[in-house]
């Protein structure tokens, strides 16, 4: 995953949790007056069926008429309200369409919540008695059987649920693309300079070729110490160059790196390295110690040279004056230490990070080390303290 990626990713994640954060406060509010609203207009539907066996029986008392006329008059109240019930006369049942409770299991004398709306099983039951008297032998018990709610409350859950799935899959596509609108100034501008960096590495390699040329061919014999010093100079400036160059080059034009693997001494390469880097480890006056046992490996030699340059090229740029730099092969470990400090727990590897902003360059040389032993299984790992720095890279077998 590229930075870019990388950057969407956590500001797409940071509007979708805070999103989630207010569904998960506002939704359980907004689900608990829904249910308490289903509720009250059950019960509103409980109490208006209620009063209306009330009036029954109470007409049905006043003119004394007959039980059948009784029972079907319950049986249309019933169907108007689309509600069943059971109704007893003192320990008689007159009249039941009770389907989902078992009415014998409730004895109306040893009820206590008359008048009060009881969820069984879900669903929603009132109580009552006509009379409040359940002792006298006449007195009217009556179960009234509601709605199964607990279908209801799930139904609404999932539709809360389903709306919390599509407003965050909304706003996840309107947050991806602001974030691609807002992100697209700075992408042009990296891709300008992106542009402008493979630009200039390619218009740079002809001068700096010249000048690596004519450094080689000079008669030094006949320059005075210090014209030969002013020299001296200008060969490490370039050969500075000369590993930035390369360095671009290896990231900019991959296509332009040789894809051969062949087998060599890991050993006999970092000598060579070494040499390389000797005019700026002579310009720093560091002390050089170099334990090196041979050591055959097969790879990229191109790649492997790029990564010790890199490796080398921190250790002589972070190090002290008159530094120490060991360097140290042994059981397929090459460790390389010298005198300076750097913040580990900064990103070092990602490009364009230096390890200390003191010193020059672009931050891009411990970002190609990374590359390649990523490439390679290559272990690499760094420890360093306020006077000394080591870092170490465990070839594979």
């Amino acid at each position: 995953m590229n930075p870019r990626q990388s950057a969407v990713l956590k500001i797409l994640l940071l509007y979708l949790l805070s999103t989630a954060l207010l569904l998960a406060i506002a939704l359980p509010i907004i689900y608990s007056f829904q249910t308490q609203a289903l509720f009250e207009e059950e019960r509103e539907r409980l109490y208006n069926a209620r009063g209306a066996i009330f009036f029954a029986l109470h007409a049905h008392a006043k003119k004394e008429g007959d039980i059948a006329l009784l029972h079907e008059n319950l049986q249309s109240i019933s169907q108007t309200f689309n509600l069943p019930f059971a109704l007893f006369i003192g320990n008689a049942l007159l009249f039941s369409n009770i389907a989902h409770l078992d009415i014998a299991a409730h004895n109306p004398k040893d009820f206590e919540n008359l008048g009060r709306i009881t969820l069984i099983n879900g669903r929603a039951y009132l109580f009552d008695s006509w009379r409040k008297k359940l002792k006298r032998a006449d007195s009217t018990f009556m179960i009234l059987e509601g709605s199964d709610l607990s279908e209801e409350f799930f139904g609404l859950k999932m539709r809360y649920l389903l709306l919390s799935a599509l407003a965050l899959a909304g706003i996840g596509i309107v947050a991806l693309f602001l974030v691609r609108l807002a992100l697209r100034p700075l992408q042009n501008q990296i891709q300008a300079l992106n542009d402008f960096l493979k630009d200039s590495t390619h218009e740079i390699n002809t001068p700096l070729s010249v000048i690596m040329m004519s450094i080689e061919r000079f008669n030094q014999e006949e320059l005075s110490p210090k014209n030969k010093k002013l020299l001296h100079n200008i060969l490490i400036a370039s050969r500075t160059m000369t590993h930035l160059y390369d360095d671009l080059i290896y990231l900019n034009f991959p296509s332009a790196i040789p894809d051969n693997a062949i087998e060599f001494d890991l050993a006999q390469l970092i000598r060579e390295r070494v040499d390389y880097f000797a005019p700026h480890i002579a310009q720093k006056q560091l002390q050089l110690t170099t334990q090196l046992q041979p050591m055959r490996w097969r790879a990229n030699l191109h790649k492997i040279a790029k990564l010790l340059d890199n490796v080398l090229s921190n250790a002589i740029k972070y190090n002290q004056p008159h530094g120490i730099l060991s360097l140290q092969l042994c059981d397929r470990t090459f460790s390389i230490c010298n005198n300076g400090a750097i913040d580990t727990k900064a990103h070092i590897f990602e490009r364009y990070t230096r390890a200390n902003k003191d010193q020059g360059g672009f931050g891009i040389g411990l970002a190609i080390v990374q590359q390649i032993c990523t490439e390679y299984h290559i272990t690499i790992s760094v420890e360093s303290n306020e006077s000394t720095t080591t870092f170490r890279l465990a070839f594979p077998t």
